[in-house]
């Protein structure tokens, strides 16, 4: 449930954690500090020993392109430790995970709803936990299939691209008169290498409204098919009924067997 609408506007939080990455970005802002220090240094030796030196115009003019090449050294120092830096996270986010929570139709029965857990990262998610915030006396639970909280085991792997699907109820029963009230859904997740992240969303049936849930043509010729046959087996079941399925071609090439047949006895009963 959905305490307050600071929570509704924020539908998808997402927080991602790493110990490793954390210390190689704390380990590189130290070797880029120490550097820049021992940079300044150098420049602030230089310039005192200029200043105390007593250096002439020309000769002031002589060092100063020295001073000018440490200064562009030290600016593209830091300029490229933030590209590498920005690459680094540009490069992470093609190969990492990234899990949703959303509700789903089935294709071939569009009035039933699914709960899917999506991964739509550019990597595979491992050990995804999934926990729906509910309260204890959740006043829908003769509306859903299934309830949320039920889904306390944890799911080893989502590909890429993959979902995972869990029924959650019928359309018109969730939505009504009296649509179930916005929930939200946490995810905890970790990538291949050992990356962890948490993702939170919000469950709202009122976002079904207007879909189309007409049921596919070929389920409803599948459904008949079914109903054909089952009438055609209580037909031969107690009965003398035989039924037989032909192609065409079949039935075609049967009828010329049987003519010819028919002629040949005929020829034979005129020669005897």
């Amino acid at each position: 449930m959905i305490e307050n609408s600071a929570d509704q506007a924020k539908p998808y939080v997402r927080k991602s954690h790493s110990a490793q990455k954390s210390s190689l970005r704390h380990g590189d802002l130290l070797a880029l500090g120490v550097t820049i220090g021992v940079c300044l240094a150098i420049v602030f030796l230089l310039l005192n020993d200029v200043l105390n030196s007593g250096l002439d115009r020309n000769e002031f003019i002589a060092i100063t392109p020295a001073l000018l090449t440490l200064s562009v050294a030290l600016v593209s120092l830091v300029v490229s430790f933030y590209a590498l830096s920005e690459q680094r996270l540009m490069r992470q986010a093609g190969t990492d995970p990234v899990v949703i929570a959303h509700l789903g139709q089935r294709k071939d029965q569009p009035m039933l709803i699914n709960l899917e857990i999506s991964n739509v990262g550019a990597g595979a998610a491992i050990n995804v936990t999934i926990k729906a915030i509910l309260p204890p006396e959740w006043p829908f639970l003769d509306r859903v299939l299934r309830d949320p909280r039920d889904l306390t085991h944890p799911i080893m792997t989502i590909l890429q691209n993959r979902s995972v699907s869990f029924a959650f109820g019928v359309g018109h029963q969730l939505i009504g008169d009296n649509p179930i009230e916005p929930f939200k859904i946490q995810l905890s997740y970790e990538d291949v290498e050992g990356s962890s992240y948490f993702s939170e969303h919000i469950i709202d049936v009122k976002e079904l409204t207007w879909q189309d849930a007409n049921t596919p043509p070929i389920t409803k010729i599948s459904k008949e098919l079914e109903k054909i046959q089952k009438a055609l087996s209580k037909l031969t079941q107690h009965s003398e009924l035989h039924v037989v399925a032909e192609t065409q071609a079949e039935f075609e090439a049967r009828r010329k067997r049987e003519d010819e047949e028919m002629r040949t006895l005929f020829k034979r009963s005129k020669e005897t």
